[in-house]
């Protein structure tokens, strides 16, 4: 499927329902060189699955639940 010259329909997965009948592409995460090439220049709405999922932030974020599940247990 092609929007504004894009082709949206790469790498694209619909296999849930959705609020409306608007879709938005879904990706594995890219390194920087691939969404400058095929990302930026669509300039359409994206999500990159597990994009930043190193990040120290999301790192932290997902032990919170741990750690305080812990404190509940004790």
């Amino acid at each position: 499927m092609l929007l504004g010259g894009c082709d949206i329909s790469a790498g694209m997965k619909i296999d849930h329902p959705a609020a409306t009948d608007a879709r938005v592409e879904e990706r594995d995460a890219v390194d920087a060189a691939t969404f400058a090439a095929e990302i930026a220049p669509c300039a359409t709405p994206i999500v990159l699955r597990g994009q930043v999922a190193r990040w120290a932030s999301v790192r932290a974020g997902r032990r919170a639940g741990q750690f305080f599940g812990s404190l509940a247990g004790s």
